[in-house]
């Protein structure tokens, strides 16, 4: 038997409608990567370290359905919030600094010469679909060796990675936290001074 005219064109035209109904439920399919991003600036001229946080605001509000009001995760909760659930958003207050909170609880700095550095955690903002997490100190000088801990979002989701960027100067030191890795060493007091 033949193919009409007709018979051909219905079938592409149900082919290409296939298609493009293929290609619009792709990003319906796609799945974001877990993953936050720390950025760390070192102010030689003022002897400060500048740290930010940058979450997607979902994650960031999931940790905070399963965290109690102090920043710890509550693993007995099962993601259920005995405050009632709140979204992030540049009005809500008490939300960012809940997940203020809960990053400084997870993130830290080692001069393994002298220990714990204390880090002042000074707040959260909303910007758009990320939360930012603000933290500093000062100190007199950098540190030739930092051990870095970055346990964020790593009770909330197990695919979760984080990136460590350190800036001092013109470079770059880079450092990738996945599946709950324990603290790393960070040398920052190489003569070539280039990235990791």
């Amino acid at each position: 038997m033949k193919d009409t005219g007709a018979a051909a064109t219905r079938r592409q035209f149900l082919a290409a409608s296939a298609a493009l109904a293929l290609c619009a439920a792709t990003p319906l399919a796609a799945h974001r990567l877990r993953m936050a991003m720390t950025t760390i600036v070192w102010r030689a001229d003022r002897g400060l370290l500048e740290i930010t946080h940058r979450l997607h605001t979902g994650d960031a509000e999931l940790a905070l359905a399963g965290s109690t009001a102090d920043g710890q995760h509550d693993d007995d909760d099962h993601g259920a919030n005995r405050e009632g659930y709140a979204a992030l958003s540049p009005e809500n207050a008490r939300q960012r600094a809940r997940i203020a909170l809960y990053v400084g609880k997870r993130f830290g700095l080692v001069d393994p010469d002298k220990g714990a550095i204390d880090l002042t955690t000074l707040g959260a903002e909303v910007d758009g679909d990320n939360v930012l997490v603000y933290q500093e100190v000062k100190l007199p000088a950098l540190p030739p060796v930092l051990r870095v801990r970055n346990e964020i979002l790593t009770d909330v989701f197990r695919d979760q990675t984080n990136h460590v960027n350190f800036h001092v100067g013109e470079q770059v030191f880079s450092l990738e936290f996945r599946d709950r890795a324990k603290p790393q060493q960070l040398r920052l007091d190489r003569p070539e001074r280039g990235s990791r």
